[in-house]
């Protein structure tokens, strides 16, 4: 089977761009295949979004208020199953174990960074379809 790309342009900010060069020349890679395997991760931590599914994985979260962090953990224990707590630099750092439906992922989610204000990663370690069926993600 014969790949097929498309061809696009993008416009990045000077120092992004300049970062982009200079890792791509530190990797020995040229700059699409970097860009491409940014799109590929970035659509993979996200694909909770696009396809309705049980998904597991782990939840990086940075915020100042310890509080509203720990009130969505709790109003989600359903699906936060598991989590360590520290405190850098003035920070509450969460990484939360994550397990549950995608809708109810992307909510915590949303929750988190509009509510408590927080910055999360979400980084997905499986998927299952509802019929049971599992996927690497």
């Amino acid at each position: 089977m014969v790949l097929v790309k498309k061809r696009f342009g993008i416009s990045l900010s000077d120092n992004l761009y300049e970062n982009l060069n200079e890792l791509s020349s530190l990797l020995q890679r040229n700059r699409s295949e970097l860009i491409e395997e940014a799109v590929k991760t970035f659509i993979n931590d996200y694909k909770h979004y696009l396809i309705p599914h049980n998904c597991t994985g782990v939840m990086i979260i940075s915020c100042k208020s310890e509080d509203m962090v720990k009130s969505m953990i709790d109003r989600y224990s359903d699906i936060a199953k598991t989590y360590i707590h520290t405190h850098e630099n003035n920070t509450c750092i969460e990484i939360i174990f994550i397990s549950g439906p995608s809708k109810k992922i992307v909510e915590f989610q949303k929750g988190l960074e509009k509510e408590a204000r927080c910055i999360s990663r979400y980084v997905p370690l499986s998927m299952s379809s509802f019929e049971g069926e599992d996927k690497g993600c």
